[in-house]
């Protein structure tokens, strides 16, 4: 109701959130305004890397007998909804998806040394491999729901329990949260405040 599927890869539904096809409206449209596509097209090209990112945690997942039900983008970014996570292979999926953002970012990186695409004087491949190495930084700080607190949940489990950890990474992610909420609200960044928010309700 709330989201429109585009296409599947690998048998997985890649939908599109209301507010993700919003706010790429917006996007354009000042684009337009301004006569500088450069960053309807890095954003475009931001969220194929998202897409490739969530597949990386899909594909491993699915290793582990797990159900994808879809990858949904949303303004902030991308989640791959699925059925159950085995304890057993969690920080195998929480690490699966970072490192396809790094491989994808050094890749770009290299490239854009030889070659780059220049949009109205901005270098699109370049900088697109910064953002996705970024993505990378962002999604390895240890607080849950992000990458990292997964991957901290998986280790903590080994000494502390599964429900125990999953505690202590969801009450990380909180307080990450309301220091990001804080700052963004000090700095009036719309994005931080919608990131902030993201954090602590799915810790």
């Amino acid at each position: 109701m709330y989201s429109i599927r585009l296409f599947k890869i690998m048998d997985i539904p890649i939908e599109l959130h209301i507010t993700f096809i919003l706010f790429l409206i917006v996007i354009i449209g000042l684009s337009i305004m301004n006569n500088n596509i450069f960053w309807a097209v890095l954003f475009i090209l931001l969220f194929v890397s998202v897409v490739l990112h969530e597949l990386g945690h899909s594909y491993v997942a699915k290793k582990y007998g797990v159900k994808i039900e879809k990858i949904l983008l949303l303004p902030i970014g991308g989640v791959a909804v699925m059925d159950k996570i085995p304890k057993e292979g969690e920080l195998k999926i929480g690490i699966a998806g970072p490192l396809v953002s790094f491989a994808l970012g050094i890749t770009l990186l290299i490239i854009s040394q030889f070659f780059d695409i220049n949009i109205n004087g901005n270098p699109l491949l370049y900088t697109l491999s910064l953002l996705n190495l970024m993505l990378v930084s962002f999604n390895l700080i240890p607080a849950f729901p992000m990458d990292g607190g997964r991957i901290l949940r998986a280790i903590l489990s080994k000494k502390y329990g599964y429900l125990k950890s999953t505690k202590i990474a969801a009450n990380i992610g909180k307080m990450l949260a309301l220091a990001m909420l804080i700052l963004g609200l000090l700095s009036m960044n719309i994005i931080l405040i919608l990131v902030s928010l993201f954090v602590y309700f799915g810790a």
